[in-house]
């Protein structure tokens, strides 16, 4: 068959590669597959396992649900526990008001009614006063006690804790460690209290940590069931198994009744003597397995056969995990793939070396065309064919030959066409990362010009304080030389455009303050559409006739916790803006909406997510340029033609804004005109009271000779022209420089009529702090605190109610007022204490 020495050739050389094939596959491929399927049933086991573990985690989820609906439904208990108390408290009250005891006997009849009602697993009831006093309580220990310094096992107070939050913060939810009736061991309770201010106690009950815990127990089992009913079917390999332990080595679920329901802490690793499951627990959640050395079921105490396991851990549950297989039932399906692939292998190498006999005996005449052709392809030519129409194998080559120069040609037209989609992708996303580098370099600039506000704010700040003091000195020698030579009218003419010209600065450190945030503000529920609708009202008839106010609101019931007095001066200023950008006239907007937000970037700074009021006020102007747009909120920045503006008119509304929690945004309309929006918190609706009218016109005509008067304030000047003022109304006045010195003069003068002090001053402690040991040593004295911005009052201080503030620069006349608003303050004070 082989008569040519050219087919002999062939076939000889196509069978010694062949072999030499085989022999690379087989070493090359088998040990390597071996190695994949190997990897692929541990994958398996490891997929099975996390498969197992999401199940848990979900019921876990499920778990906590239910403890958390639980949680719940004592809550709601003990809401309807305060409800019931607060019937019977005012039942109890009224039945004795009836039988006319006296208030004394009424609520000791009260407090001991209440002593004896429990619910639940020893729930009860319990009043307590401000004073942190145990009014009423079903433990005799503490019936009755004085819980002011009652701490409980941390070392925490208790008592006055709960009830400085009750008051401060309204009836809620409070969890500390107390003990059960009849025991002393501390345990977590969470309680829920509510302050009557009409009968001046707390009302409080609670639940139990524990008790809560126990409802999920029966839970947790279910859950166990279940996921013992979900793995007990699932064999990993051939006879690989899931089982559970917990923390404490409790086997919750085993395939095998022996080892289930135990505690498996004793068994140990044969190959280590160390116990095997804390060497589980050891490798949980690390991505490492443990092998170790363990026995079949066919084979018990016979531990020789290589066991590997993964473990995860449930957070929560306290479980763990595992998966156990044999590693030779690992390695068994990589075996018989090997062994397979070998079989294949030496039919295939049969057939080929039959293939190559039959083949090598045509392998003649066709050799040459076919290497002409093959040269004239590799040199470019790719549209040539081998002409070969045989049937026989050259046939068959030459079709093969054909068909390989045809998908050559294919694969390089697609080729092409794949680098020019590749191109023009690029090409997109090359635009993309420049419009996200365009839009990070908008976000970089907002916050640049953020924190140049922030110190421009805090530049003005500090600016006015100083030069309030300033004008303290100015104003006052001025108001005194005034009222000293009220009779040349020469030296008044001088003096009133003086003293005008004193408060016109004082307006204007007033809206540094306002920029700087450090206005004082009286914040408090209101409805925005009133005051929009009152603001309008004030405004419209100082406005020409050329000048029409629209307002739009979408609803009316928009509330937010603003000061109304500076809201109102923020509109009118975006109104008389408005009016000032269309001097030939037109019509101003003002719409009202609510709008809630998730992010959003196009305000002065980012937003944060929640519910806002949002109000545009909108005009028919030339709009904003791009330095106004830029520049519009620094201070005494204005566009208008000079002596026209100050420039403090939108840096003010910036700095209430933001002082109130709030965002601005300035923009220019498409159809002309600008638009101002802005953003307030909003509030849940609710019904406002009725104002009730107030006599302001009323005057205290206090008479203050020969009081004493402590006068507090390190600037010398200023110190000067306050006690003038105080001289001339009678007050005899001693003098503090600093903090420290007037601490001591408050302790060693015990008959002070009252304190009129700075607020930040040398020494160790506040304006704040030294009205609050003034205070505490006389209740009865009139504090008054002066400063040249306006600081938040120190909420953990006592009296701070009965404080009056002023604010430099002030004339004699405001501070006789406040002097006069201090007594007043005074005499609620002791009223209401009485």
């Amino acid at each position: 068959m082989l008569k040519y020495k050219l087919s002999r050739v062939f076939f000889s050389s196509i069978v010694t590669i062949l072999l030499v094939l085989f022999a690379v596959i087989y070493f090359y491929s088998v040990p390597l597959i071996n190695a994949k399927v190997y990897e692929t049933e541990r994958n398996s086991s490891r997929m099975v396992l996390n498969n197992v573990v999401d199940l848990a985690n979900k019921m876990k989820l499920s778990l906590a649900a239910y403890q958390r609906e639980a949680l719940d439904g004592h809550k709601r208990n003990m809401k309807s526990v305060i409800d019931l108390a607060e019937v019977y408290v005012a039942g109890s009250l009224a039945e004795s008001q009836l039988n006319q005891l006296t208030p004394q006997q009424a609520y000791t009849n009260l407090y001991e009614g209440l002593r004896s009602f429990t619910y639940g697993n020893g729930s009860y009831i319990w009043i307590a006063d401000q004073k942190s006093t145990i009014l009423s309580h079903p433990d005799p220990h503490f019936y009755g006690m004085d819980a002011s310094n009652l701490r409980d096992s941390n070392g925490e107070l208790v008592f006055p804790t709960v009830i400085l939050k009750a008051r401060s913060e309204g009836a809620g939810f409070y969890q500390y460690p107390w003990r059960r009736l009849g025991e002393s061991k501390d345990v977590e309770k969470i309680s829920y209290v509510k302050y009557f201010p009409e009968w001046d106690f707390f009302i409080g009950t609670g639940v139990y940590i524990d008790d809560v815990k126990q409802g999920t127990e029966s839970r947790r089992a279910e859950v166990i069931t279940d996921l013992r009913q979900s793995i007990e079917d699932i064999v990993i390999a051939e006879t690989g198994y899931l089982f559970i332990f917990d923390e404490q080595g409790n086997m919750l679920v085993h395939p095998n009744d022996n080892i289930e329901a135990t505690n498996a802490l004793l068994l140990k690793n044969p190959m280590t003597g160390q116990s095997i499951l804390q060497e589980l627990i050891d490798v949980a959640d690390t991505g490492n397995e443990l092998i170790y050395q363990w026995d079949r079921p066919t084979e018990p105490s016979n531990y020789i056969y290589e066991k590997l396991s993964l473990v995860r851990y449930i957070k929560g549950l306290g479980w763990y995990i595992c998966s156990s297989v044999y590693v030779d039932e690992l390695q068994s399906s990589g075996k018989l793939l090997s062994q397979r692939i070998m079989l294949i292998g030496l039919l295939a190498l049969f057939v080929a070396i039959i293939l190559a006999l039959l083949f090598s005996n045509w392998v003649t005449y066709p050799i040459t065309q076919l290497a002409a052709v093959a040269k004239k392809v590799s040199r470019g030519d790719l549209t040539l064919t081998s002409g070969i129409k045989r049937q026989d194998e050259f046939g068959v080559l030459g079709i093969a030959f054909d068909q390989m120069v045809t998908q050559l040609r294919d694969n390089i037209t697609n080729l092409d066409l794949t680098i020019a989609s590749r191109t023009e992708a690029l090409v997109k996303s090359n635009q993309q990362l420049q419009l996200s580098m365009l839009e990070s370099k908008r976000v970089q600039q907002q916050l640049m010009q953020a924190q140049r506000m922030n110190a421009v704010g805090q530049l003005a700040g500090g600016l006015a304080h100083d030069f309030n003091n300033i004008l303290t000195i100015i104003l006052g020698n001025l108001v005194a030389a005034e009222r000293r030579f009220s009779e040349n009218d020469i030296l008044l003419k001088k003096l009133e455009p003086a003293i005008r010209a004193s408060r016109r600065g004082s307006d204007i450190t007033n809206r540094l303050l306002a920029f700087s945030r450090r206005q004082p503000l009286q914040p408090c529920r209101i409805n925005i559409a009133d005051l929009i609708d009152g603001t309008v009202e004030l405004i419209k008839d100082s406005l020409p006739s050329t000048v029409v106010i629209d307002t739009y609101f979408s609803s009316r019931l928009l509330q937010a916790n603003v000061d109304p007095s500076q809201l109102e001066n923020c509109l009118i200023n975006l109104m008389l803006n408005a009016k000032d950008a269309m001097p030939e006239g037109g019509e101003i907007g003002i719409n009202l909406s609510c709008i809630d937000i998730e992010s959003g970037t196009n305000f002065d700074e980012p937003v944060v997510p929640g519910k806002y009021v949002l109000i545009d006020v909108i005009d028919r102007g030339c709009g904003f340029t791009v330095d106004a747009m830029h520049m519009a909120f620094e201070p005494f920045y204005t566009t208008k033609s000079s002596g026209q503006g100050s420039g403090l008119g939108l840096s003010m509304v910036f700095g209430f804004i933001k002082q109130s929690r709030g965002f601005i945004h300035l923009s220019n309309r498409t159809n002309g005109g600008a638009k101002i929006t802005l953003l307030l918190p909003l509030l849940a609706y609710k019904k406002l009271p009725k104002r009730e009218d107030k006599d302001d016109n009323s005057t205290n005509d206090s008479n203050f000779t020969d009081k004493l008067m402590l006068l507090v304030e390190d600037d010398f000047d200023v110190r000067a022209v306050v006690r003038e003022q105080l001289i001339s109304f009678g007050f005899n006045v001693i003098e503090a420089t600093d903090s420290d010195e007037a601490e001591q003069l408050i302790t060693a003068i015990p008959n002070l009529f009252g304190m009129l002090s700075d607020i930040s001053m040398p020494g160790s402690k506040t304006g704040f702090e030294l009205a609050d040991g003034l205070l505490r040593q006389a209740p009865a004295s009139k504090v008054i605190l002066m400063s040249g911005y306006v600081f938040e009052n120190d909420k953990r201080l006592n009296n701070v109610e009965s404080i009056v503030l002023l604010r430099k620069p002030f004339s004699a006349s405001e501070l006789r007022c406040a002097l006069d608003n201090a007594v007043k303050e005074s005499t609620n004070t002791i009223d209401k204490d009485a």
